[in-house]
């Protein structure tokens, strides 16, 4: 290689080492359209693939799964209150931030399907475990419950006050 083409494989790598880390690190996005995100995350990739080089004479630099940060879903409802406490979630979650990020990054450079599935589904328990901890100590949900244990506490008073009164109905012979 001739300094010419040395100097544009170092800026060909450069510019996509930097779109890839503004891709991965910075743009982030929620459309309630499928297709949206589709096209959104296809763009993206292109946008990546127009700077992609050769590490060597046949190997192209492998594209990351940029498909993490661009999601499908309702950006204007949120599933939990703005003030809700996160540090009480974290800390009686089994999970840690760094463990969620490293499951992204694992997810992000998966060498394989089968690993970019198991990286899916720890980050699904995750959020899971997180979510069942913030729901725990929502001060509305923990009314939601207690006002359903009631109706269930009076159902079944109700129930036994109609089971007993089937019992002397049928033992004084009236209805």
């Amino acid at each position: 290689m001739n300094t010419i083409q040395k100097e544009s494989q170092r800026i060909q790598e450069m510019l996509f080492h930097e779109k890839q880390t503004i891709i991965e690190n910075c743009l982030f996005g929620v459309d309630i359209n499928s297709n949206s995100v589709k096209i959104c995350r296809l763009r993206l990739w292109i946008e990546l693939l127009k700077n992609a080089y050769y590490k060597n004479s046949t190997e192209l630099e492998t594209l990351p799964n940029i498909d993490i940060n661009i999601k499908c879903g309702n950006s204007l409802v949120s599933r939990f209150a703005i003030d809700a406490d996160l540090k009480q979630a974290l800390k009686k979650s089994k999970w840690t931030i760094d463990s969620y990020k490293l499951a992204v990054d694992t997810y992000r450079n998966a060498e394989n399907k089968e690993q970019k599935r198991e990286m899916e589904r720890l980050i699904a328990d995750i959020k899971s475990d997180f979510r069942s901890e913030i729901a725990l100590n929502d001060p509305k949900m923990n009314k939601l419950r207690n006002s359903r244990w009631f109706y269930i506490q009076s159902a079944a008073t109700f129930e036994m006050d109609k089971g007993k009164k089937k019992k002397i109905a049928r033992k004084t012979g009236s209805k």
